[in-house]
This record gives C-alpha cells, structure tokens and sequence, in this order.
C-alpha cells in the first residue's frame, strides 16, 4: 500500500537524498535496542513537511507528548511505524493528511450525548452511507449492486457516555486529496435530502444549535487524523474496531494508505456531476431573483438564529406550531440555499402527524420547500426516523409569493 503525492507524477530529482541531520537521526535509533524500525523525528511540522517533500515512499505521523496540545512529527515507511507503533503501551498518534496526497473518504462524527438521546446511531451511520452512495451513483451511473463493493467502510469508535464520537473511512474511494474530499462532501450536503437527517443539538450559551453530525474542518491541509488505537492524551478513550489490531487493519483504516489498483479515484470534475435530487420543479424567476439579493448566498448557510433569510415565511410557521393548548416556538432554522430549504427546529410543540398526537419528549422539525412552495413535518422520534416518516405536504400561503414578488419588485427598483 502506499499515498501517491503530486510529485510522482513528475519525478524528483531528490529522491534517494537523506539530510546530514537526518542521517544522523538514523543511526541514533539504529542503536536503541534491536529493533531495526527507521524512523525520523522533527520538533515541527513544517520541518517534518519539508523532509516528507524530499523522501518520497515516507509517510507522516504525529504524537502528542502533552495534553496541552504539542506534538512532534515522525517520518517512516508504513512497515516501520507499525513495529514503533504496536510497541508504544499508551499510543496518542495521528496520521497527517498532507496537502495534495491522495487519499480515502473519511468523516469524523460527533455530538453532545445529553443532548441528542432522540438520536439512533445505526440510522445516523446509514444516512451517511446513503448519502455516498447518492453521489457515486451520479457520478459513476452504475446500478446499486455495482456500487456495493466501495460503499463497505470501517467505523471506528471512541464514545463514551458524555460524546459521541466516530471516524468513518471507505477504503475503496480515493481522491487527488482531502480538500477534493471535502468537496465532495459538501456538495452532496448541498444537494442531498439526507443532509437534515444529519443534524444534532449542540449546546451554545442559553440556546441550543443546530449543527451536523459531520466536523467538515478535518478537510484542511496537513490535518493530523487520529489513528486506530490512539487516544487523545490524558485520555482513555482510543479509537476501536471491535477486533485485535494487525498491520492489515491499522493500514486499511490509515487515511492515506492504499493500493491504488483497488480503489476508484474522484477527481475534482467529477463532483460536477452531483445535482439535487428532487429538483423536478423548476424555480421560478421571482424565487431567484429574491435569491441574488439575499445577504445568505453560501452554498450551505446555518443559521443559528430563530430567523432566516426569509422572515414572512418565518411568521406563517410561527402561526402553524400551536393548536390551542400548546403554543409553540421557533428554537433555530437551517437554510440550504441549494436545495432551498429552510428546516425548522421547534422547541415546546412536538405534535406528529404520524401517530395524530404529541410525541411525549421528542422534538419535531418543519421543512420549507422553497422551490415547490410547500411545507412538512418530520420528527426526531426514533420510531419515525426508522421509516423516514415525513407528513402529507402543504402549500404555502400564495401571499408568500406576492410577498417575495414584492420585495423583489423595491429592491429592483433602487
């Protein structure tokens, strides 16, 4: 197994050349006991990067020496940090995904326990294999059973009862690096329904947030990814695969550690091909229009107000979360402008459609389809989430569109 960093592509005239320093980095752990391992040892990461650049064939590990965050780099062949690694009784290693080195699809998952016990684990990790399997299919137009083979991943866990906590990696999907990787996922989220089955609580201040489940910052450059096996230091919570650890398996779940006759490589172009899904009804050039001239004109905007971009229809859902003897409330709204959705989390109102009453404990959402002008209810409730269970559609008031035309009409006119 082995990465491919750009400069393979085109050769390197230092190939082979190995720093006085780090020559002499060498011999001293050539002479520390009888183990045979090279490994070289950098105080920084940009000295480590450096080396790493002028020794193709090494890969770049990182160790954290104390819990306030410093770490030094390792340099090795996968061969010879696995003889260090499988030695070290308490291992705080990360691997780092350096810039333009290819490498698998990964996630990092996580979210607060307490708030977020409506949550089913086995659902959260099927919507993130659903949502793969959306974009490969659009991207490879093969039939699902095609598909099977690149959607098996390995999910390594390091929960415990206050976080949950997981990396996700799919062995056989590679990309130029993790930036494209990054890519790739953002856009499915942009463009995929399963995107609001992937947002939890996240305590902040007085309120709660409404976040994904996904860290979409492990997709910066030179990130340091935790390994199987490895805790955070002054911790005692390493990532396990429920079974005894090899050289296999640590490979296999190492990010950038592949053959590259078995996996199927993304390019950047290739993401191109992702569209949204439900997007039979073409929008109309009001809806647009009133777009364009919105502040939130992101590809993904979270809003972790009880406000959207789009406060008459704010008002109208506001009129519909009561029936009398409950009235409810707004606790916060996500706005994906791809899709055009706006999914409103409502706090004291938990009626559901489904069972015709109030779910006793567990919240409900309200999802506005903008480009259809309809709106529904779906719920945290596990019994509903097991079927995907979203509420008959209804129409939004049509003084909504004459609104939107209106202010489209001033805004035009300054």
């Amino acid at each position: 197994m082995n990465t491919i960093p750009t400069c393979s592509f085109y050769g390197n005239s230092l190939k082979g050349y190995i720093p006085p320093a780090l020559r002499q980095d060498t011999r001293k752990l050539n002479h520390q006991g009888p183990s045979k391992a090279k490994c070289f040892h950098f105080p920084t990461q940009s000295a480590a990067l450096e080396a790493a650049a002028k020794l193709p064939g090494l890969e770049l590990f990182s160790e954290d020496l104390d819990s306030s965050g410093t770490r030094h780099y390792l340099l090795a062949s996968y061969n010879d940090f696995w003889e260090i690694y499988r030695k070290r009784t308490n291992k705080h290693f990360y691997e780092v995904i350096r810039e333009n080195v290819s490498c698998k699809l990964y996630f990092d998952l996580e979210y607060v326990q307490a708030c977020n016990t409506h949550i089913q684990e086995s659902l959260l990790l099927e919507s993130i294999a659903k949502l793969v399997k959306e974009g490969l299919k659009q991207i490879l137009k093969r039939k699902d059973y095609a598909l099977l083979p690149y959607l098996r991943c390995l999910v390594l866990d390091s929960s415990s009862k206050e976080k949950f906590s997981k990396h996700i990696v799919f062995p056989k999907i590679v990309f130029p690096n993790n930036r494209i990787a990054g890519k790739f996922i953002s856009t499915l989220l942009q463009c995929s329904d399963i995107t609001s089955q992937l947002l939890v609580l996240k305590p902040s201040r007085d309120e709660m947030q409404t976040v994904l489940a996904i860290d979409l910052s492990v997709y910066s450059r030179n990130r340091c990814f935790r390994i199987l096996g490895s805790s955070k230091f002054g911790e005692n919570r390493p990532l396990t695969l429920g079974q005894q650890m090899t050289q296999r398996l640590l490979n296999e779940t190492l990010v950038c550690c592949f053959h590259p006759d078995d996996v199927i490589l993304i390019d950047e172009a290739q993401i191109g091909y992702i569209q949204p899904l439900n997007d039979s009804f073409e929008l109309s050039s009001i809806l647009k229009t009133s777009l364009l001239h919105t502040k939130h004109n992101d590809p993904f905007v979270a809003s972790h107000s009880k406000s959207s971009p789009f406060p008459q229809v704010d008002k109208f859902i506001e009129s519909v979360i009561g029936d009398g003897q409950v009235k409810g409330s707004i606790r916060n709204v996500v706005f994906f402008s791809s899709s055009l959705k706006l999914v409103y989390n409502i706090q004291k109102y938990r009626y559901c459609h489904r069972i015709g009453r109030h779910h006793k404990s567990n919240h409900i959402v309200i999802i506005v389809e903008l480009n259809t002008m309809c709106y529904y209810q779906k719920c945290l409730d596990p019994e509903c989430r097991a079927i995907d269970y979203r509420s008959p559609p209804r129409p939004l008031p049509e003084q909504l569109l004459q609104d939107f035309n209106l202010a489209t009409s001033c805004k035009d006119s300054k």
